[in-house]
């Protein structure tokens, strides 16, 4: 799910300072969760809003999904998969 694929890429870019919680609350498969995003040339920009994903100190978090693990779960005639 687009859940999973955030969380992996979350935990991936705040390495250390990842904290599970944050995370898993912050991707809940909920349109709200998902709300900010772009397609960008790599692939599926994620935004995530301050204190969503990881401690309001770490400020707004963007992560970027590639088009070719979104393809897992998006639409196969939709955009995403054809970027």
């Amino acid at each position: 799910t687009l859940s999973s694929l955030a969380r992996s890429a979350l935990a991936s870019k705040l390495g250390k300072t990842a904290d599970p919680n944050f995370i898993n609350g912050g991707t809940q498969p909920y349109a709200a969760n998902f709300a900010n995003w772009n397609l960008t040339a790599s692939g599926l920009e994620l935004t995530f809003s301050q204190g969503t994903v990881a401690a309001s100190a770490t400020g707004v978090v963007t992560i970027i999904v590639p088009y070719s693990a979104v393809s897992t779960v998006a639409n196969s005639s939709g955009p995403l998969t054809n970027p």
